[in-house]
């Protein structure tokens, strides 16, 4: 499930990815975003739930980076920027700014 939480599980156990931002529920189509990105994680890990999580932290990080640089929060330039900062994203800052427990 997906929204200002998203919740990843397998089933058994749950894990909790947040996103500091309120643009991903305003720009159309975040949701298809997460799901190619968590389909790219999977198709290289073999533990799909720990592919999950990364990709969650991964695309809510980027979010988050986004709307930190924004001077006025717009759905219309957040997607662009969106796409952009997966593509210059590093595990450096995934790992300074996820919040998952």
């Amino acid at each position: 499930m997906s929204g200002k939480t998203d919740i990843i599980t397998d089933g058994q156990a749950v894990v909790r990815v947040y996103n500091n931002t309120d643009l991903f529920k305003l720009h159309v189509g975040s949701g298809d975003m997460l799901s190619s990105i968590i389909g790219t994680f999977v198709a290289i890990e073999d533990d799909y739930f720990e592919a999950a999580q990364v990709a969650a932290a991964v695309f809510a990080t980027a979010g988050e980076i986004v709307a930190s640089r924004m001077d006025v929060p717009l759905a219309g330039s957040f997607g662009p920027q969106l796409i952009d900062e997966l593509h210059l994203i590093s595990v450096a800052d995934v790992e300074k700014n996820a919040q998952f427990d």
